[in-house]
């Protein structure tokens, strides 16, 4: 039995079911018979998208987004995990302003080991993608990258303590 990232389909079908709690979490881990993660990518962001309601179809858009990224950036499109959180409301006084329609909340929960070189990429792509594929302009995103280190990210029963427990290299 091997472990494996769960990758952009599952990990998404199963961000939507656990209703947005899973973004609490960076990587995700299971055991399989057969799967392998894509080979020498062990980046493994995962991004939420946070706006309110759009007219665009949510599924259609986020397909369209991940292939730009990867395009851009090199992470391999199934080793990020993209999903939408639609807002009831939203508030910013002083977005209107500084040219600011409504803001794109994006968070990037991303492993330390990522490097700031791919950080970069990935924000800048995906920015340029939402804008692309939204009624948003690209100057409306803004993006949070989070990033966790070892010990701050519990998967699979425990805390992580070396980054090999989830594929990554160890340093």
């Amino acid at each position: 039995m091997k472990t494996i990232f769960l990758r952009h389909k599952s990990s998404s079908m199963f961000i939507a079911a656990a209703g947005g709690v899973a973004a609490l979490l960076l990587l995700f881990v299971c055991p399989a018979a057969d799967a392998q993660p894509a080979a020498g990518d062990t980046a493994d962001p995962m991004i939420k998208i946070a706006t309110l309601p759009i007219k665009q179809d949510k599924q259609e858009v986020l397909r369209k987004i991940s292939a730009e990224v990867s395009k851009a950036s090199g992470v391999a499109e199934q080793s990020v995990a993209y999903y939408w959180q639609t807002l009831d409301a939203l508030y910013c006084p002083g977005c209107a302003a500084n040219g600011i329609k409504d803001p794109v909340f994006v968070d990037m929960y991303t492993p330390a080991f990522m490097t700031a070189q791919q950080r970069a990429a990935i924000m800048e792509s995906l920015a340029e993608s939402i804008a692309r594929h939204t009624d948003y302009s690209k100057k409306d995103v803004y993006i949070h990258n989070h990033i966790a280190n070892k010990d701050q990210v519990f998967i699979m029963g425990s805390v992580v303590t070396n980054w090999k427990q989830v594929g990554g290299p160890d340093g």
